[in-house]
Formats: C-alpha cells, sequence, structure tokens
C-alpha cells in the first residue's frame, strides 16, 4: 500500500471512530452496544495492524542502514587486505638484505662482504666471506671458519681453514654500511654477542 493511501485510511478510520464514540453512547437499545464493541474492536484491531506497519517499516530502514554500513566495512576490509598484501611482499623482499649462514644464498650483502674480505688478502690465497650470525650462533668469527671448513676444503683440496679479518655490513636508512673489526678483534669477537656478521675466512695452507 502507497504512503498516501496509508496517510487516508488512517484518517477515514480516525474519523470513523470518533463518529461511532458520539453517536452510539447515548442508543439505548440492546443490541446496538454490542455492534457498537464490534466496530470499536475492529478500529483498534486496525489501529494495531498501521503500528505493526510502522514498526516493520522502522525495521526495513534499520535493515537498510546496516546494509550500507556492511557495504563500506567490507571496502574497509578489502583495503586493508591489499595493504597487508603489500607488507608482506615488502617483507620478503628484504630477505634480499639479509644474510644466511650455512647456505648457499647470495645477495649483494654478502657480495660487499666477499669483495672486502678479498681485497684485505694481500697474498695469494683462497678467500670467503662466511656469514655469521651476530645473534646467538655460539660462535666467534675463529670458530665460524673453522666449522665451515670441511664444505670449504671441498672445493679447493686439503689445508686448514683460518680467519684472518671481519666484517659487520649492514643496511641502514642512510644506506650501506660497514664496519671493519681487524684481525685481533673481529675473529675473536665474544661468541653469542652482536658483532661481525661476516667473518673473513682463507685457507693457510
Amino acid at each position: 500500500m502507497a504512503r498516501n493511501d496509508v496517510k487516508f485510511t488512517r484518517k477515514t478510520e480516525a474519523k470513523t471512530r470518533r463518529f461511532f464514540q458520539i453517536r452510539l453512547v447515548d442508543v439505548r437499545w440492546p443490541t446496538v452496544p454490542s455492534f457498537a464493541n464490534i466496530v470499536l474492536d475492529y478500529l483498534e484491531a486496525a489501529d494495531s495492524c498501521y503500528k505493526c506497519d510502522d514498526e516493520v517499516a522502522k525495521l526495513h530502514e534499520r535493515i537498510s542502514n546496516q546494509t550500507r554500513v556492511i557495504s563500506e566495512m567490507e571496502k574497509i576490509v578489502e583495503t586493508l587486505r591489499l595493504r597487508i598484501e603489500d607488507l608482506v611482499d615488502r617483507v620478503n623482499g628484504t630477505e634480499n638484505f639479509i644474510a644466511h649462514p650455512g647456505t648457499a644464498f647470495y645477495n649483494y650483502l654478502d657480495e660487499i662482504a666477499q669483495a672486502s674480505c678479498s681485497a684485505l688478502a694481500r697474498t695469494p690465497h683462497y678467500v670467503w666471506a662466511v656469514p655469521r650470525d651476530c645473534h646467538g650462533d655460539g660462535k666467534t668469527c675463529d670458530q665460524a671458519c673453522a666449522s665451515a671448513g670441511q664444505s670449504l676444503l671441498s672445493e679447493v683440496g686439503r689445508g686448514d681453514i683460518e680467519c684472518f679479518d671481519a666484517f659487520q655490513v649492514r643496511k641502514t636508512d642512510l644506506g650501506l654500511r660497514t664496519y671493519h673489526y681487524l684481525q685481533d678483534g673481529g675473529c675473536s669477537w665474544r661468541a653469542n654477542h652482536c658483532g661481525p656478521n661476516y667473518c673473513c675466512c682463507r685457507k693457510s695452507n
């Protein structure tokens, strides 16, 4: 039913109710009050139905509002999902900046460390820049070179592997940064304490 029709019907019902309340109150025939009660009961029932219509209309409006809110929330969730995916991609991309001890993974930090160690080898030697976990692998650079010795020597033959220097190579907000520890300080830098993250190892004989 259209809204204008509802208003017209309500006005008509209200006028009818007032008419019966005024006209029937003074009638004294026994059958008339019963008829009047029936009419008034009908009018009250009709009024209740209109109130129900109002509640239903309000409920529809609330549902419509909630639907709009849910739609906006879905858009926000989708935006956040895309941002999270972007952050995950960025975090995964930082793997290019992290040394990976004990693996054959190479990145430009590995390359910088290898170049630095090679530049310090003033006599002919095989040289390796061995990554060291400065946060707690329990090894000094002397120990890191020794423990890597077997796998390193498998490439070049027999001999001993020793540490001859150490570096810390980092990526900072301002760019790349290196710190040269020198032989005495870097190779024996205490275990389980951050310091060199690359050990310069060489085949000694």
